[in-house]
This record gives C-alpha cells, sequence and structure tokens, in this order.
C-alpha cells in the first residue's frame, strides 16, 4: 500500500465528495440516544468499545449517568430497546469503580468485562467483571481488580482489555489471560501493561513493562489504548509521548519471554519526519491484519502539524516499515474529518474504517470515513438539526457479515448525550 491522496489525488478527493462531505450510499440509523428521562438513568456518554452476542444484541458501557452519574453498563436489543444491566458508582468513594470508558468485552459463556478509570482504590480505577444468570434477566458486578495496591506501582487509569484471539472476532475464552494498559503509574509513574489471568476463582495481576524505562527518549510513556494480540501471543500497542526527544509518541512490541516475562521492541517512534508529517501522539491503538501488518491513526501531526494521520506499519523489529495512508483535514474546512482518536476496522476486503471527532462540516461533529486504499467519508455526523444524528464519534466499530457499521457517539442525538449508531454504506 502507497501513500495515498498526494498532489493531484487531493483534487479527486474534492470532486469525489459531496458538498456537505458525505457518500450519497451511506445511510445512518441511530439505535439509541441516551438520556431519554432526568438524571440520565440510561446512562450517557458512550465512548467505548461495543459487543455484539450471537441473537444481534449489542454491549456497551456509557462513560457517565445511570443512578449515581459513574456511568453504566448496558445491553441494547436489535429494535433499539435499552436495558442497563450494572450501575457503577454504587458507595461512597466508588470502590466498585467510577466512569468506563472504554466499553466491554464478552466471553464464551457470555459474561462481560472492562475496566473504569477511575474508583476503587485511591480512584486508581478497577477491571469489573459481569455475570449472567441461566436466564440472563440479572447480572451480578464484581470487581476483579483494584489498581494502587502500592504507591500505585501496578498502573493508575486503566485502558480496554484485549485478548488473544480478539483479532480474529472470537470471543474471550474465560480462562487465558487479559491484557491492559494504564495512562499513569507503575515504576516510572508513566503507564504499565499489565496481564490478569483468572486462577482459582480470583484473578492473578502481572506487571509486564513499565514504560519510560530505561528513560523516556528510548521508551514511550503514556499508553491511552487498549492493545492488541497476535496468534502468537504477541502484544502491540502505543503510547501517546515519548519515543525520543521529540515526545511524539510510539508504537511498541511486547513479545513473551520465559515465566511469563516480555520483552519490549520499539517498532516506530513518531515525529520522525520534519514537522511530525507522519504523526504524533497516537491516542488510539493498532490494528492487526491476517498477514501482520499493524495499521492506526494519531491524533496530531501531518501536514500542518495539527491534523491526524492515518499509517500502516509492518513489525519486523527496529526496522518495521512505515507507510503514511492519509492526512486528515487536506481539503478545505476539514471536510474529511480532523483528530482521529479511535482504532482503525478492518473488513474481509481490506477495507479500513474509522472514525474522526471532529471536522466533516462547519459544526465540526466528526466524519466516518473508509481508506480501500482510497479515502471516502461515508458520513458527516451533525449533519442534521441539533445534531440529532449524534456528534463526536471515538468508539471502534463494529462491522457485521453485511457490511453494516455500528459505533457510538459521545454527544449529540435526541437528548443531546450521545447515541448508538448503525451506518449502511
Amino acid at each position: 500500500m502507497s501513500i495515498l491522496l498526494r498532489g493531484a489525488g487531493l483534487a479527486l478527493l474534492a470532486a469525489a465528495m459531496l458538498p456537505n462531505g458525505t457518500a450519497s450510499a451511506a445511510t445512518l440509523t441511530t439505535l439509541y440516544s441516551f438520556c431519554k428521562t432526568s438524571g440520565c438513568p440510561d446512562g450517557r456518554q458512550p465512548d467505548g468499545r461495543l459487543v455484539r452476542d450471537a441473537s444481534g444484541n449489542l454491549f456497551g458501557a456509557a462513560s457517565a449517568g445511570g443512578t449515581n452519574d459513574g456511568g453504566a453498563v448496558f445491553e441494547l436489543t436489535p429494535d433499539g430497546t435499552e436495558t442497563v444491566l450494572a450501575n457503577l458508582c454504587t458507595k461512597t468513594n466508588c470502590p466498585d469503580g467510577d466512569s468506563p470508558e472504554n466499553g466491554v468485552i464478552m466471553d464464551t459463556a457470555g459474561n462481560l468485562y472492562g475496566t473504569a478509570f477511575h474508583g476503587g482504590r485511591n480512584q486508581a480505577g478497577v477491571v469489573f467483571e459481569l455475570v449472567a444468570n441461566a436466564g440472563r434477566t440479572a447480572w451480578t458486578y464484581k470487581v476483579i481488580y483494584r489498581f494502587c495496591v502500592v504507591d500505585c506501582a501496578d498502573g493508575e487509569g486503566p485502558n480496554g482489555l484485549a485478548y488473544q484471539g480478539q483479532a480474529s472476532g472470537a470471543l474471550y475464552d474465560g480462562t487465558s489471560p487479559l491484557y491492559g494498559t494504564t495512562i499513569f503509574g507503575g515504576a516510572n509513574h508513566l503507564g504499565v501493561a499489565f496481564s490478569l489471568t483468572p486462577h482459582r476463582k480470583k484473578w492473578k495481576y502481572k506487571d509486564i513493562h513499565d514504560f519510560c524505562t530505561p528513560d523516556c527518549t528510548t521508551d514511550g510513556e503514556m499508553p491511552e489504548a487498549e492493545m492488541t494480540v497476535d496468534a502468537a501471543g504477541n502484544l502491540f500497542g502505543t503510547t501517546a509521548s515519548g519515543g525520543d526527544a521529540n515526545n511524539g509518541g510510539t508504537v511498541f512490541e511486547l513479545k513473551p519471554k520465559r515465566k511469563g516475562a516480555f520483552a519490549e521492541t520499539i517498532l516506530y517512534r513518531f515525529c520522525e519526519e520534519t514537522a511530525c508529517h507522519d504523526g504524533s501522539n497516537p491516542f488510539a491503538g493498532v490494528t492487526l491484519d491476517a498477514t501482520g501488518n499493524l495499521f492506526g491513526v494519531t491524533s496530531s501531526g501531518g501536514q500542518s502539524g495539527e491534523n491526524s494521520t492515518a499509517f500502516r506499519l509492518i513489525p519486523k523489529g527496529a526496522h518495521s516499515k512505515y507507510s503514511l495512508l492519509y492526512t486528515f483535514c487536506s481539503v478545505s474546512g476539514c471536510a474529511d474529518g480532523s483528530q482521529s482518536e479511535s482504532p482503525l476496522t478492518l473488513d474481509a476486503s481490506g477495507t479500513l474504517y474509522g472514525t474522526t471527532v471532529g471536522g466533516g462540516n462547519d459544526n465540526g461533529g466528526g466524519v466516518l470515513f473508509s481508506l480501500a486504499p482510497q479515502y471516502h467519508t461515508l458520513y458527516t455526523f451533525c449533519s442534521q438539526a441539533s445534531c440529532a444524528d449524534g456528534a463526536q464519534p471515538v468508539s471502534p466499530l463494529l462491522i457485521d457479515g453485511s457490511g453494516d457499521l455500528t459505533g457510538t457517539t459521545t454527544g449529540g442525538g435526541a437528548h443531546g448525550q450521545g447515541t448508538v449508531y448503525v451506518l449502511t454504506p
């Protein structure tokens, strides 16, 4: 795949796009608008990963709202009926967690797992599990790990969870390790990568890497996204900063060694090109294809230094090959979007899909786009009155067998507190 949409290619893009920056064939359907009643007991501002069960029901988390405004885990049926499965922050100081910002994953038994960014011990966040009864009419919420045991050496502020097999679309097996990162904490207080393994009805925590080791000019710092795991158990992720003197962030690999140890390799340091044309500060994780290539986005950098980029990386250790796929805000008024902060989604044909939280039109509600390999804006958010169609999409996209894309927005909707939507390209 080569560098896309340079020079004359930009003119072709502008000609191919409609005046509002959307594709004529795409249809957006709002499945649910949050905060239907005062106080938002149904949740508000969903911004994490969704998962779908075999019956087509969606499961996710709203980062705020619920009965205590600490967030809620929800189920959404195909007809748009929402049920809150669990409220967070049910007690003083939120020992059960607060602000589940990263959605949920599901195991083969239908149990759900997720993280809360705050709450728990010293407000450092938790990992939780939700177990359904036999009829799936009631759910039991339990915390399986609270961070900040001693001086937060085990991490603080967890991101989303990952597991081996997830990249292929398989559900979590319920017995192998879960992997994650925290933004803060660790030996250097700049984040950790960790594993959690079920063991005799308990979970065993292991710190597998402290970021900014031996220093932040060789290692990254402050990972703000979940990792991805390949078939061999290698972990791949990003850090939002660090890497070298440019502080542009990194793509890293953690390779399993003996006795549960992992060895880190920095695959790429951003802001290597003049004025950070290659991008900088990736807030999203990377997506793995069947051949082992990694795809991702940065939140800044690009031609003006203030715009996002999309990239491909072929992992070969210190000799990994980077390719710039697209620089956002390359057309007038950022009609193609700006500031991408969610991981890319890959379909069976190799088409990449993603979102930006800004740009698109004068309302700046963001866009949903594809790279196949050319860039196309599939939908511009906040195109309806009062942003009834949603605004600021940040969740990873969930793709089904028909090619429909499902995601969340943190703003807009009928009540201004976010939506779950389906886009039919």
